[in-house]
């Protein structure tokens, strides 16, 4: 009975030294867990930079507070590494020296991969110049560099800065385009009748908005899809450039109409529309867009749709002025082309917004 005894005094003993090893353990992995000091609003203090265009802000934040990246959450942490990689592509050395006024040799500079030789010249008179020289494309652009990261209000909330970032990386994200233009494509172009120069602007401008509104800060993207669909509107659904501002509309409106769980910040219509579908939408979202934001992950996720889009489109729609959206239709650069398109489109947006799916909803706007 002693013995019994004995090894049933020490079972407790060993099971009450075992509960402290496992609530040690526990207090430890709990406190693995909490935040460091700090770092929650270091969090909520970088992503507002970010978030709000306040660029070199958020980039000194960054350089500044290494230990506290470190000890963020992992979804967080992962929010900040994508604000680090997207400063380096959205802001790169030579910003700095453009805004300063100066004649600057953009490098590095890099659209969609690939290498771009461009020289920033204040004094140019041209928004983009292309020449050629031994075969090789030189480009010169210009922009006001009194209007970068310039906090003065222009327009519908946004600021001189944020109009003229967007102008930057249309400016740039155009002079990628040329970059697909060959000397033999030029040189033919001399004998080109109006409808082939036409075709060749518009695919210009198209490429040109693609680029602006992925460079592009986060307000100035939110400004550019703004932009963009307000091309739905009667009194913007003319000249030669409003359907490649309505081919990037369309573009956000499908990726937001098929994937309304990824943007649980956005609203889509409450009604859904009789006819004209995908310009409602547009125009709804329009309106949303003027006075809202969106999260990091949002961003981060229409930047990505963004760069699926450009890829897409960028070897055939030179050729063929058409542009392919994410659910295969397509979107035609000649108005008149694209009106049996618009019809499919707009049937296609009706059928989405139809299906339950819990999306918050807003009004529909209107032309």
């Amino acid at each position: 009975m002693k013995m019994v005894s004995r090894m049933a005094a020490l079972v407790v003993v060993a099971a009450a030294a075992l509960a402290g090893v496992r609530a040690e353990s526990t207090w430890a992995a709990d406190a693995a867990s909490e935040p460091a000091p700090g770092s929650a609003e270091f969090y909520t203090r970088v992503t507002k930079e970010y978030l709000d265009d306040k660029a070199e802000e958020a980039a000194q934040d960054l350089a500044l507070n290494a230990k506290l990246i470190e000890a963020l959450p992992a979804s967080q942490k992962a929010d900040v590494n994508y604000i680090k990689e997207t400063l380096a592509e959205c802001r790169p050395v030579w910003w700095g020296e453009c805004k300063a006024g100066k004649k600057t040799l953009l490098k590095p500079l890099s659209v969609w991969g690939r290498p771009l030789v461009a020289t920033y010249d204040p004094a140019s008179k041209s928004g983009i110049s292309v020449q050629w020289q031994d075969a090789i494309m030189k480009v010169t652009v210009t922009w006001s560099s009194a209007d970068m990261d310039n906090p003065a209000h222009a327009e519908h909330g946004y600021s001189k800065g944020e109009l003229n970032d967007l102008g930057v990386w249309c400016t740039l994200g155009a002079a990628d385009g040329w970059s697909r233009v060959t000397l033999d494509m030029l040189q033919a172009m001399s004998k080109a009748t109006p409808a082939m120069k036409l075709q060749l602007s518009r695919y210009l401008d198209f490429r040109g908005n693609v680029g602006g509104v992925y460079y592009g800060m986060p307000r100035a993207r939110r400004w550019g899809l703004w932009l963009y669909m307000a091309a739905y509107m009667d009194k913007y659904s003319h000249g030669d450039a409003y359907m490649g501002r309505r081919a990037v509309g369309a573009m956000f409106v499908t990726e937001v109409v098929a994937h309304p769980d990824k943007y649980p910040s956005i609203k889509l219509p409450r009604e859904v529309p009789a006819d004209g579908a995908e310009g409602k939408t547009a125009l709804a979202l329009k309106d949303w867009i003027e006075g809202h934001g969106w999260t990091v992950g949002e961003d981060k996720s229409i930047r990505e749709a963004i760069k699926t889009f450009a890829m897409a489109n960028e070897k055939t729609t030179q050729a063929s002025n058409l542009v392919t959206l994410a659910n295969g239709l397509t979107l035609a650069l000649d108005p008149e082309v694209d009106k049996p398109l618009g019809v499919k489109r707009d049937e296609w947006v009706k059928d989405q917004l139809a299906k339950p799916k819990g999306a918050k909803t807003v009004s529909s706007g209107g032309n």
